[in-house]
């Protein structure tokens, strides 16, 4: 898209650097851990479908419990600071 909005190729680069440097920290990649936690506890914190994986079987809510220290209760801190 910003190669698109440039008069040529040799200022798309420039361009593209400048829109890309701004972009990634808007998009989602430089997310705080509370309302990360907050994200993915409250869609999947309360799931009960079985998963198999490498070295685990379980239900979604003990796979976050154990490899991600995630619980519903983790769900009232991210409330509290947005």
């Amino acid at each position: 898209m910003a190669v698109a909005l440039t008069p040529n190729t040799h200022l798309a680069p420039v361009v593209s650097s400048a829109f890309y440097s701004i972009w990634n920290p808007l998009s989602g990649f430089l997310v705080p851990k509370p309302p990360g936690r907050g994200i993915i506890t409250s869609q999947l914190g309360d799931a009960e479908d079985i998963i198999v994986g490498p070295g685990f079987k379980g239900t979604v809510k003990e796979f976050l419990k154990e490899t991600l220290d995630l619980a519903l209760a983790w769900l009232k801190l991210p409330l509290r600071i947005d």
